[in-house]
């Protein structure tokens, strides 16, 4: 996307974590014109995670926005906050790709706009926008999120599901203290402890479609739907829908995040 004059070799730790990457970035005189986009390109990799772009830094002397193609890939969505501050839930491995839109404004707030991504979670799909906004009391992330082919399961802690990376840190969680997490059969939504340490960092309101559900036979569920709404720690799932026996049930789910112990409630009605 630009004339490449630099090399870059970058190796340490961020935020603790071990770092490593490459880069190359345009030449001094695309500093010095002012509103001239400079060229930037990125590999970088934090144990199994890595993040890749390419693209534009818009006015760099003073760092006023990027426009980048970006790729994250790595174990589980929740290794990401580490590198990039935005809160996810545990998962499966994944990998996305799609293109990042900031205007950034260290004294006020930035918005970082992911848009129209494509990936994978496990065995799912995923495509959306999502749009991460600086800023007090707390960082927001918005968007809308879809799968065309839902493994029920790749969702992981987010309903409670034993799977992917997410699953195994909760479990061995567990066992440090000597509690186990007892899964009741035939449930369609399973049963396990919501890891809510850092429900306080980051406000969210998410909408997610899931088309096609693949969550065995036994209790064949299609369609579901929810908006996700993350605000001081307090989260909700209002509504959350699934289509079962041909017909629909809706649920509205309260989890407080905030108290000693994650209080939650919940009303269902069959909507047809």
């Amino acid at each position: 996307m630009g004339d490449y004059v630099f090399g870059l070799k970058a190796q340490g730790r961020y935020n603790g974590e071990p770092l490593t990457g490459t880069g190359k970035i345009g030449g001094m005189l695309a500093l010095r014109g002012e509103g001239t986009p400079f060229p930037v390109q990125a590999d970088f990799r934090s144990g199994n995670t890595r993040v890749a772009f390419d693209g534009v830094v818009n006015d760099p002397m003073k760092m006023g926005g990027v426009d980048l193609r970006l790729k994250f890939s790595g174990d589980s969505l929740g290794d990401l906050y580490e590198l990039t501050g935005v809160l996810l839930p545990d998962t499966p491995p994944f990998e996305t790709d799609g293109r990042l839109v900031a205007k950034i404004d260290t004294e006020k707030s930035s918005v970082f706009d992911y848009r129209g991504f494509n990936g994978r979670i496990g065995d799912s799909d995923i495509h959306g926008s999502l749009v991460y906004t600086t800023g007090k009391p707390r960082p927001k992330l918005e968007g809308d999120v879809e799968s065309r082919q839902l493994r029920l399961a790749d969702l992981g802690p987010l309903i409670g599901v034993d799977s992917g990376k997410g699953a195994e840190k909760s479990k061995r969680s567990e066992q440090k203290k000597g509690e186990k997490s007892v899964q009741p059969a035939g449930k369609v939504l399973p049963y396990d402890r919501f890891e809510t340490d850092k429900w306080d960092v980051m406000d969210a309101d998410v909408r997610f479609k899931g088309r096609r559900i693949e969550h065995g036979s036994s209790l064949p569920i299609s369609d579901l739907s929810t908006h996700i709404i993350l605000k001081n720690a307090d989260l909700r799932l209002q509504p959350l829908k699934f289509g079962m026996a041909g017909g629909s049930i809706a649920a509205n789910i309260h989890l407080e995040g905030d108290k000693s112990r994650c209080r939650g409630g919940q009303i269902f009605r069959l909507v047809d």
